[in-house]
Parts: structure tokens; sequence; C-alpha cells
């Protein structure tokens, strides 16, 4: 692709997805996604993983001038039509991290977006596991719970902004992406609770990380690197990880593996394969690095003050909690 010259260069363009909740009037998830895209008809609105969630693609434009104005725009525009269409069944949407009024009961099969690639997903991320997922998060509280899916990804939510860059120039703006996303995620966190447990300042992190974890819950086998990492400043696009394990999905192998060809990271060492990103696109796969905040993040009220990291809150019993990551890197379903 690169020698061909299929990817565009000379050119710079910022696009945006929006994910949000459906709620009932007292807060509680409302399972109406179904109903809501029946009356919809922009393609720019997509269904997600579950039935309370719905996601918005907003058209890429040029980086220059008043694009992001532009990209404002639409966004609000498309949030209104949603929202309409919500209110109409009598409910509405709302943009948070974590939806604080989310329960176990929640979490059923029964409200899985009824799509083949999530049930797909589902199952192969169970059986690549071996057994039901083992979800354990400590803060101010400590939540451990067994899952028998992947639904409680279905729990986050958040603004994710794409970024095109000439290839020539991806690993080194990939770095530098992960070396802002630590003060961004610092001063926009807002996703503190989840299922009436205090945990992290900014809990979607540990959900992501380890809703899709395939690994067995023994401690030898939690000793091996996870499929969804950090990747720090000097760590090149992590190609590494993609040898890591098989593929979720029958039949969906790791581009640019077995040609062995690779794009030198930027003075790092490291490599990633050809056409770093839009290799993986080429098989059904995508490499990205998301930043985990809603749009109500940054734009919180004004009492609560910024962090100045994204630690997770102290312990009752007094010892500070370590420093952790996780970041979607691997299939985009996140």
């Amino acid at each position: 692709m690169l020698e061909d010259g299929l990817i565009e260069r000379g050119v710079r363009r910022l696009g945006a997805e929006q994910e949000l909740f459906l709620v009932e009037p007292c807060g509680n998830p409302a399972p109406v996604a179904e109903q809501v895209l029946a009356r919809n008809r922009d393609p720019h609105l997509v269904p997600e993983l579950t039935r309370f969630n719905l996601e918005i693609n907003l058209e890429p434009v040029l980086l220059e001038g008043d694009g992001l104005r532009r990209l404002e725009r639409q966004l609000l525009e498309r949030l209104a039509h949603v929202r309409k269409l919500t209110c109409d069944l009598g409910d509405d949407i709302a943009l948070c991290g974590i939806l604080p009024t989310i329960h176990l009961s929640d979490l059923t099969l029964d409200n899985m977006t009824p799509r083949p690639r999530y049930a797909r997903l589902n199952e192969a991320i169970t059986r690549l596991r071996g057994g039901p997922l083992q979800l354990q998060i400590t803060g101010i509280d400590e939540l451990f719970v067994q899952l028998d899916s992947i639904m409680v990804e279905g729990c986050n939510a958040s603004f994710q902004v794409h970024l095109q860059v000439d290839p020539d120039a991806f690993p080194r703006s990939y770095n530098a992406a992960q070396l802002a996303a630590a003060p961004v995620l610092a001063a926009g966190v807002n996703a503190p609770v989840l299922f009436g447990k205090r945990l992290w300042h900014e809990t979607r992190i540990a959900v992501f990380r380890q809703a899709i974890d395939t690994r067995g819950g023994n401690l030898y086998l939690r000793e091996m690197s996870t499929r969804a990492l950090w990747h720090g400043l000097g760590t090149g696009v992590g190609a590494g990880n993609l040898p890591r394990g098989p593929g979720p999905l029958p039949g969906i192998a790791h581009a640019g593996v077995a040609s062995g060809r690779c794009l030198e990271g930027a003075g790092t060492g490291r490599h990633a394969p050809a056409g770093g990103a839009a290799a993986f696109q080429r098989n059904g796969l995508s490499l990205e690095s998301r930043l985990l905040w809603g749009v109500g993040g940054p734009s919180a009220p004004a009492h609560r003050k910024p962090r100045a990291s994204f630690r997770p809150h102290a312990r009752r019993r007094g010892g500070q909690c370590g420093l952790l990551g996780g970041a979607r890197a691997g299939a985009g379903p996140p």
C-alpha cells in the first residue's frame, strides 16, 4: 500500500466518534437502541455492543481554519437528532464515561445488540479466556465480580478523536499521542463509580483492559502481557503485541506478520507492520489510540478540580494504589 501510493499524503484531517447512553427518565439504562435506530434515517448513527448504547460518527474535516468549529457543529446537530428520536420514546440520552446507574442485571445477553458481529466476538473472547471474566478493581472500595460475557464493555462510553497523518509521520505522531494521553486524561477523568463502588477516577481503563483480556485467571497466566496495553513515548507503534495471541475471530490473521515487512519506528528500534494502522484495517482489524474521555469530561462543573494524574483513589486503609494503564489497541469495536 505504501509503495503503490494508496495512502493519502499531504493532508491532515480530523474525525471523531461519540458514544452515548440511552436512559430512562429516572436515569437507569434504557434498552431502546433498536427502536431508536428503526426511526433513524441518518447513516452516521450506528449500534454499539448493548441495547442501551449508540454511536455517532462524524464526517472528517480538514484540520485547518474553522475545522474544529465545523466538527463541533456536526456533533451538536447529531446529538440533537438522537435526543429527539429518543425523547419520542419517552427516554433521553446521557454523555458520561460510565453510567453510574448501570447494574449487573443490565449486562445480560438479552441486552446485547442483535448483530452477528457482537455474538461472534463474545463467543471468541469467552472461548479464548476459557471461563468467566473475573473483574477486579480496587479504589476507595473494592469490586470483584464474575461475568459470563463481554457485556461489561457496554459500561464504557467515550469521545474518540481520529487524526489522519502522512505514513512517514505515523510513528512519531502515535508516540506523541501516547505522551499527551496522560495529562489529557488527568484533566478529563469522569468515571469514578461502577456498580455503586467508588473505584478509580477513570475506571474505564480498568474495565476495558479486563473486559477483553483473554488470559486465564490463574497466577501464571496473569503474568502474561495483556492484549491491550499503554505504549509509552519511544516504543514505536507496538508491533510486539501482534503475535502475542491469535486473532479473536476465526480466519483473521495479524496483518504484516506473515510477510515480515515492517515500518521503522521513529528512532526507537521497534517496528510496525507495513502501512501502520492501514495494514491492520486491510484484514478487518484496526490499531487505534483512544483518549478515553466523554464530552462531559473537560467541561465538568467548576467546583470539580482537575486531577493532577490518573492515579486511582487512595484506599481507605492508607496505601496508594499503583498507577495502571490500558489503551484500546487491537481489534476496534474498544
